[in-house]
């Protein structure tokens, strides 16, 4: 659809993890897996920033968690470490 915009939330692979974040992961993953909605997809950020645009989606912002903590819970510039970790993305079809 024209002009159409998608926001999702989404992980980058475990394995790409610092071992102590990989280990902070891995609590979370399983109780939300216990109750009936395990994390079946991992993302890769470049990949999605090649393959959104394919799609038709022109704009795209992708937030890291380092960003994140900045826009949503008033963290300090540079106070949070950057890495793999989780992303919250937004793509805009324009047209």
């Amino acid at each position: 659809m024209p002009a159409s915009e998608v926001v999702f939330d989404y992980c980058e692979p475990p394995e790409t993890f610092a071992p102590e974040r990989r280990a902070y992961l891995t609590a979370p993953a399983a109780r939300v897996a216990a109750a009936g909605e395990p994390f079946l997809s991992h993302f890769d950020p470049a990949e999605l920033a090649k393959e959104l645009p394919i799609l038709g989606f022109a704009e795209l912002q992708d937030l890291g968690l380092a960003e994140m903590a900045v826009r949503f819970f008033g963290a300090a510039t540079g106070g949070v470490a950057g890495g793999a970790g989780p992303h919250v993305i937004r793509a805009r079809r324009v047209g």
